[in-house]
């Protein structure tokens, strides 16, 4: 039988037709990939869009809150001491920050909350997202502000920023400036769900401002990217049910080449494999208190000045590991680390170069990660470890210098050796612990100390001749023989004489004594 028409048993085929029925079985198999690939897209699209989606609460970045629409106005305020002032703000209207935040309902509460539990309006009272719209007399709204007098708030624990929350006054004694909430955190909007537990403003990162509580749910995609990719795959996979199934069909192959598949595997896997150098060198090194106890450390009087009025100035004695001590012998810097971020566990972050961190500053100084004052283990709201850098330039007391203050950052749970691929939650280590991650390298040995001077060899006496006595005249022989008058011996002798009456007035005293400190020496009356 001619092998061109030869087919399967019971059936005469052409080899044409084998070879398109070979193609569509090849297509039906592609269908069938491009049908499983879009299900699973749509699939992964839907989690993602619901997974995380927001339905209580809106992240705004700082920097977000800076992009949006901005007014500038000067804020006349009162404090409950009645001092009056007038500052230039810059901000978001409140109004403008809930909108992009979702906030719709016109009879929802407001309240603003600072990390370290402040908050306005005080208890059973109450502000109204209908409220934020009403001006004052002059027109002012109320404000999320982050420039003061043309200068950008910082974190605390010396600014009071980046953000905070102004009200103008809507009277003209009215006493406005307690409702300035600053380091703002958290806007919650309310009222709350039964049971729904309010975050900790706390918890909340510096550059951040979390919206809570009743705002519209947020999606990172719209719905119509899940529908598309399922649709697809709906319909690839009918395609692929019409099309014949498969066949052994002669010595046609319809697979796929093995040695290909494997090849494209390799080359993927060595396409999304981290370089070998940058996996040694973004690691993690964490110590607990014990082992930076144990590690090399100094004692020292800093002086610390606020960057911000009023600029307060104070000085304590701090004991820790230096900073060149850490990085250097401990955990090793490596190449292209550029600089180091300290990490707090409110969110707080303090950034120095590699210099300033191993340099001896005014006064022999060095930068510190602090455990202990004045002998004493740091308290809960500076410690358990506190980075301290020292003024760069020191002023007279009270007053002068660099603001050292914003790089003493305090709770320091973390040292980011940047730049760097790796992420560590500070509030995820240990209190008392301090993980060092980033751009590490080798540990250097600590430098060997200066050999100490050669003593210098004593110079051998030179043996004097015994001097011979000199021949003396009687007089100076009487001399000689006159017992020595020791203070104790005067005031004996003069404490007789008084006392016998043998000197007749203060006037004609023979003898003074003197008496300066410690020393006590006899004069003649002159």
């Amino acid at each position: 039988m001619d092998e061109d028409r030869q087919g399967p048993p019971g059936n005469r085929r052409t080899s044409r037709y084998l070879e398109r029925r070979a193609g569509a079985i090849t297509l039906r198999r592609t269908f069938i990939a491009l049908a499983v690939l879009f299900l699973l897209a749509s699939a992964a699209l839907f989690g993602l869009r619901y997974g995380l989606a927001e339905s209580n609460r809106k992240t705004l970045k700082v920097s977000d809150v800076k992009a949006m629409p901005s007014k500038t106005a000067v804020y006349r305020n009162i404090n409950n001491w009645k001092t009056i002032a007038n500052t230039k703000w810059k901000g978001v209207q409140v109004t403008d920050l809930l909108k992009a935040a979702g906030v719709t309902d016109p009879e929802a509460t407001l309240r603003f909350y600072a990390p370290d539990g402040y908050f306005w309006p005080a208890l059973k009272t109450d502000l109204t997202v209908a409220d934020m719209s009403k001006a004052n007399s002059a027109g002012l709204l109320r404000l999320i502000g982050y420039q003061e007098d043309g200068k950008t708030l910082s974190a605390e624990p010396d600014g009071t920023g980046p953000l905070r929350y102004v009200a103008p006054q809507y009277s003209t004694g009215e006493t406005n400036k307690p409702s300035w909430v600053q380091n703002l955190r958290m806007i919650v909007v309310g009222p709350l769900k039964k049971g729904e537990k309010l975050p900790s403003a706390k918890k909340v990162s510096t550059n951040e401002l979390v919206v809570f509580g009743r705002v519209s749910t947020t999606y990172p995609f719209g719905i119509v990217f899940p529908i598309l990719a399922g649709a697809l795959g709906l319909l690839f996979l009918v395609v692929a049910l019409v099309l014949p199934r498969k066949k052994k069909v002669g010595s046609h192959s319809t697979g796929v080449n093995g040695a290909a598949v494997t090849i494209v595997l390799l080359l993927a896997c060595l396409l999304l494999w981290p370089a070998p150098d940058a996996r040694a060198a973004d690691r993690q090194v964490v110590f607990n208190m014990d082992q930076l106890k144990a590690m090399q450390s100094v004692t020292g009087r800093y002086t610390f000045l606020k960057q911000l009025p009023p600029y307060t100035y104070y000085e304590d004695t701090y004991t820790g590991v230096p900073l060149s001590v850490l990085l250097d012998q401990k955990v090793g810097v490596g190449a292209g680390a550029a600089k180091m971020i300290a990490h707090a566990s409110d969110g707080y972050t303090a950034e120095l170069t590699l210099d300033l961190a191993r340099a001896t500053c005014p006064g022999g100084l060095v930068p510190i990660i602090a455990y202990a004052k004045d002998g004493k283990a740091l308290p809960g709201e500076e410690g358990p470890l506190r980075l301290i850098v020292p003024q760069q330039k020191q002023g007279t007391r009270d007053q002068g210098g660099d603001a050292n203050t914003p790089l003493c950052g305090r709770m320091i749970r973390s040292v980011e050796i940047a730049p760097t691929g790796v992420t560590v939650d500070p509030a995820a280590v240990p209190a008392g612990s301090l993980s060092v991650y980033g751009n590490l390298g080798t540990p250097q040995p600590a430098p060997a100390p200066a050999p100490a001077p050669a003593p210098t060899p004593a110079a051998t006496p030179t043996p004097t001749a015994t001097p011979t006595p000199a021949a003396q005249t009687p007089a100076a022989a009487a001399a000689a023989n006159t017992p020595v008058m020791t203070p104790k011996r005067i005031k004996t002798i003069l404490s007789l004489s008084i006392a016998g009456e043998a000197l007749d007035s203060v006037a004609c005293w023979p003898l003074r004594l003197v008496t300066r400190g410690t020393v006590t020496a006899l004069r003649t009356w002159p």
